[in-house]
């Protein structure tokens, strides 16, 4: 039985992608071949499951045995990872990994919870599980928490980092847990990988290919990407009758024609999330002992 030695937690739309796809390309890295098992977030299929905008990949929650087998692979790599952004969110998803496995090693990447939530809601928009505006979608927020909707459209409550944080470090070694601003992993992602390759304890002088993953954009038409773009049993009959080549010949151009830059949030939407979150992010700088400054100045 193998499990994991370190877990990505979070936040979402804040890199755990990126930095999923370069932990894996590490030689003495295993990562789950699987992102966000979320085996220890059960909550996501179950309280907050039953309300959604789109097509549901799964429906329930990993067993131990079917989480166990993402780990059959491993050979003599070092550290053994995997990626769930809901660990972040969900209060009991620290203590449970704490259970499970008490010497984890713990990676959070924290993004300004502003530039997080606008992510968050490109990211819904451009696959066409959100059709309010982010204003609309901001105020409807309490609305959906109350209907059980997925965490994933709480654009601004994930932004919240304070408590979802000190969670785990009430119940983990300080050590143990590696805090990544967003802003330090977008700029010089090299200089931040070889600081995560050594809190891992593996080879810190190898370079992985920093090619950008999973960026928000804009559709041009909501009705044209929800239904043709975003239709996974049309993507999938379409690739049946073509070979991977000819599709990515003429699926790649159409998205850079269909798909343009996200829209910037309103000014005054913006200084609203600010004086929201100003508190919280103060008593996330003594936590964490970083400076914050820039996600309240700018």
């Amino acid at each position: 039985m193998t499990l994991p030695n370190f877990l990505i937690v979070g936040a979402a739309k804040a890199g755990t992608t990126s930095l999923y796809k370069y932990l894996s390309q590490h030689p003495q890295v295993y990562m789950s071949p699987r992102k966000e098992p979320r085996y220890f977030a059960p909550e996501y299929y179950t309280t907050f499951y039953h309300q959604a905008i789109g097509n549901l990949y799964r429906e329930k929650g990993m067993s131990r045995q079917e989480y166990e087998t993402l780990f059959d692979g491993v050979t003599n790599e070092i550290a053994i990872g995997e990626a769930s952004t809901e660990y972040l969110f969900f209060e009991k998803s620290a203590e449970r990994i704490k259970q499970a496995i008490p010497d984890a090693k713990i990676l959070m990447i924290l993004r300004n919870p502003i530039d997080r939530a606008f992510s968050a809601y490109c990211f819904h928009l451009r696959d066409g599980r959100e059709t309010l505006s982010f204003e609309e979608a901001l105020a409807q927020e309490p609305t959906r928490e109350k209907q059980h909707w997925q965490v994933g459209w709480f654009y601004k409550k994930g932004g919240f980092y304070y408590e979802q944080v000190n969670r785990y470090y009430k119940l983990f070694e300080h050590h143990r847990i590696k805090i990544i601003l967003w802003r330090n992993l977008n700029q010089n992602p090299r200089k931040v990988c070889a600081e995560v390759f050594e809190f891992l304890g593996v080879d810190p002088s190898f370079a992985p290919n920093f090619s950008r993953e999973n960026a928000s954009k804009k559709p041009r038409s909501k009705v044209l990407n929800r239904y043709v773009f975003k239709n996974r049993q049309f993507k999938e009959k379409i690739q049946a009758m073509l070979p991977e080549p000819v599709y990515s010949a003429i699926a790649n151009p159409l998205k850079r024609v269909f798909y343009t830059k996200k829209d910037s949030i309103i000014p005054e939407v913006k200084e609203q999330l600010k004086r929201c979150y100003r508190d919280d992010i103060r008593k996330l700088e003594d936590l964490i002992k970083q400076d914050l400054s820039h996600w309240t100045e700018n």
